[in-house]
């Protein structure tokens, strides 16, 4: 895929990752760190691969126009990174020049998608060192929960399953019982005919006791 012809940032997260985490947080996508840049800047300075930055601009196409701590938005960004490398000639031109042309038409598509509202909303968006603090921590706080929150649905998972297999060798051991009283019955009999027995035993008892009590004795001589 020409999306992954450049090779990203070793530093950058797992692309599997990254999707998850906006799929399911696309606020993220317009958190400052602590130099007022938002991820999409990050990814266009850290020349990450356009795979990354397409996912980033799918979660929230609005956050080309948030702007860094020196008012500066994706457009810019994009702009003055590519013009650095050329300066310092980091990249083979044709590659750089490449590079350029594909992040500046993710973000101009990017562009055709949002409304008045979502710039404004960008626009607005100062970028305040204490405010951005606060905002660090109660994202980590956020991920502190959902993680908590994965290992609990793990756990009930892990319950659910070890219960399952507890009630399938409760079965199990309740066909084995069900087996054994059969074979029991098949050579003693059930209940019923032990009861029957037990009666006629203790008759026939009854019965040998009387007879030897009416039996007379010899005297002796």
């Amino acid at each position: 895929d020409e999306r992954d012809e450049i090779i990203s940032d070793e530093n950058a997260p797992p692309l599997q990752l990254l999707t998850s985490l906006l799929a399911t947080y696309p606020e993220a996508t317009t958190f400052p760190d602590d130099q007022g840049m938002i991820p999409l800047h990050s990814a266009i300075r850290g020349n990450s691969s356009l795979i990354i930055v397409e996912k980033i601009l799918e979660a929230n196409p609005s956050c080309i126009y948030c702007k860094d701590v020196k008012g500066r938005d994706a457009f810019f960004v994009t702009k003055r990174v590519y013009e650095k490398r050329r300066e310092n000639q980091q990249e083979e031109g044709a590659t750089r020049d490449m590079m350029y042309s594909k992040v500046y038409k993710l973000l101009t598509d990017a562009s055709k998608l949002i409304n008045d509202s979502s710039v404004e909303r960008c626009d607005k968006m100062d970028y305040n060192p204490k405010q951005g603090k606060k905002m660090r921590g109660l994202q980590n706080e956020i991920l502190a929960l959902r993680r908590e929150n994965a290992l609990l649905r793990h756990r009930a998972i892990n319950t659910d399953q070890m219960m399952r297999e507890m009630q399938g060798k409760i079965h199990l051991l309740q066909q084995q019982l069900s087996s054994e009283i059969e074979k029991y019955n098949s050579l003693f009999g059930d209940e019923e005919d032990f009861n029957v027995r037990r009666e006629m035993l203790l008759l026939s008892i009854s019965q040998d006791s009387d007879e030897g009590m009416l039996t007379p004795t010899k005297e002796s001589d």
